[in-house]
């Protein structure tokens, strides 16, 4: 009779609790069986009346860390109790990107964005996407819907007035523009310059050192310790 909100299913069920309970656990579920019942049983619990609730699961969420908990996250940014936004930011950021990254490639910036699509019966809606960029320079956008693929793109160089908050792409020969969730458009222009410049640092050097080396062999091929071997003998 006191009119409140129900009880938060955190503590109704027996099995969804202990689900629950392991993924709040500072080792969440490691089998790929696991995660996926933990992450769908979470996601559920993202529209939950009690701000707790809500904050502890998306903080699990987080540290499932599944490629499709973009999806659910990103509503969660404009959740109305500022720490279930704050946590829903930092689980984005988190998230494991390595089943879609080459040997030795290690992820520098990321972050969800949203970009604009038109059907083929021209409704037009907002599609969410999550951008990645790698340390080696490779840019790729996951698609929210069908995580495990991406699409290659960079910078669009011949957009030199992209509307405000919008990141000029160009992505399979085409325009991609998109309009970063959590970072600045300029945020990432100066990550991708920032490494395209050490790229070409590290080769300058890279050049410098093999052209010393090349001139440096004929100087030590026409020293006399070198050739001592070859005079002949004066007795």
């Amino acid at each position: 009779g006191s009119g409140g909100p129900p009880p938060a299913p955190i503590s109704r069920s027996g099995s969804s609790s202990s689900l629950l309970w392991r993924s709040f656990s500072p080792r969440p579920p490691q089998a790929g069986a696991e995660r996926a019942a933990a992450h769908a049983m979470l996601a559920s619990l993202l529209g939950d009346a009690d701000e707790t609730v809500r904050l502890q699961a998306t903080a699990a969420i987080g540290k499932i860390a599944l490629p499709k908990a973009v999806s659910p996250l990103v509503p969660m940014l404009r959740d109305p109790a500022p720490g279930v936004v704050d946590e829903a930011r930092g689980a984005l950021l988190r998230l494991d990107w390595s089943g879609l990254l080459r040997p030795g490639e290690a992820v520098l910036l990321s972050g969800p964005c949203l970009r604009q699509t038109t059907s083929l019966v021209g409704h037009v809606s907002m599609q969410t996407s999550m951008l990645v960029l790698c340390d080696s320079g490779r840019l790729f956008c996951v698609d929210a819907k069908e995580p495990l693929a991406d699409t290659e793109v960079e910078l669009d160089q011949r957009s030199s007035a992209a509307a405000p908050g919008v990141l000029a792409l160009v992505g399979e020969g085409r325009p991609l523009p998109v309009q970063p969730v959590l970072q600045r458009p300029e945020e990432w222009v100066r990550a991708v310059h920032g490494l395209r410049r050490a790229a070409v640092s590290a080769e300058t050097r890279r050049r410098r050192a093999d052209s010393r080396l090349q001139q440096e062999a004929p100087a030590a091929a026409r020293s006399p310790g070198l050739q001592v071997g070859w005079r002949r003998s004066d007795g």
